[in-house]
């Protein structure tokens, strides 16, 4: 870049007799445009490199011919929220060349974020567990508080529900830098446990034998005896004429598709019968 002599020579002809005035070739810095790139990532990912664009070099030159080459920048990080961020160069150093800047973008993308609901269990008749989501696809340092909303789980069952598999599914979370995906799951209700207890008494040698009614032990809600398919019965081995003792009471028969059914025994005790002596009534002469 400069100003040059242009000299000229070399003229002939018999009818002139020639001067000559030098001129000059006046170079100038080239303008070179430098375009800031324009990318697009997801939420989360690392800020990719900036490297500028050239547009307008001449004689086989390029970025690495500068005294220095243009530096590009942009307020994004990996931690930025969706939206689009301006990308600038700047610092681009040479004789040769005037420099012009052209802004490019970042544009910050939301990912997707699997909601999966849960699988859990419970027994006939308990309160529905907390259902709670869990996450796959969260970036950086962020946790479910970091969304806007989040997801509500719910099923079909209730406390009240038979045993049985029943749908679990999410819905209605919010988050700028998120897309939702939700993957269901089934609460499984499983039978409650039951226990059939037979009943102890205490009865009278020779006496009839009491009628043996069994207790329950683990009914759900309203559930009773009748809300049994079949009731449990109970017997046990001691009749009018057995002896002073302890003999067992066993339950069995019951069923209900709501029930896991156990039985405890019980115990029938005889105790001796009362007997009264009466002497014999004489009488004699003094």
């Amino acid at each position: 870049m400069g100003s040059y002599p242009v000299t000229c020579a070399g003229a002939l002809d018999a009818n002139y007799t020639f001067g000559y005035i030098p001129g000059t070739v006046t170079v100038r810095a080239a303008d070179l445009l430098i375009t800031a790139p324009s990318q697009t990532i997801s939420y989360g990912s690392t800020i990719p490199g900036l490297n500028p664009i050239y547009s307008g070099f001449g004689a086989g030159d390029t970025a690495s011919s500068l005294a220095h080459p243009a530096f590009c920048s942009t307020t994004a990080t990996s931690a930025s929220p969706v939206t689009v961020y301006a990308v600038t160069c700047s610092g681009a150093v040479d004789d040769n060349y005037r420099f012009g800047y052209g802004a490019g973008t970042i544009t910050v993308s939301p990912v997707a974020l699997s909601v999966k609901a849960p699988s859990p269990t419970m027994a006939y008749g308990a309160s529905l567990p907390d259902l709670t989501p869990t996450y796959a696809g969260l970036a950086g340092n962020d946790s479910a508080n970091s969304l806007g909303m989040l997801p509500a789980c719910t099923t079909t069952a209730s406390p009240a529900s038979t045993p049985g598999t029943y749908p679990v599914t999410c819905a209605g979370g919010r988050g700028p830098n998120y897309i939702f995906a939700y993957v269901g799951g089934a609460l499984t209700v499983t039978p409650a446990s039951l226990k059939v207890v037979a009943p102890s008494p205490t009865m009278v040698y020779g006496a009839a034998v009491p009628h043996l009614v069994p207790t329950y032990q683990g009914f759900a809600g309203n559930d009773s005896a009748a809300s049994l398919t079949t009731g449990a019965s109970c017997t046990t081995t001691a009749t009018a004429t057995t002896g002073v003792g302890t003999y067992p009471v066993t339950c069995s028969g019951a069923s209900a598709s709501n029930y896991t059914i156990g039985y405890a025994a019980g115990t029938v005790t005889i105790s001796p019968a009362q007997l009264t002596v009466s002497p014999p009534g004489y009488t004699v002469a003094y």
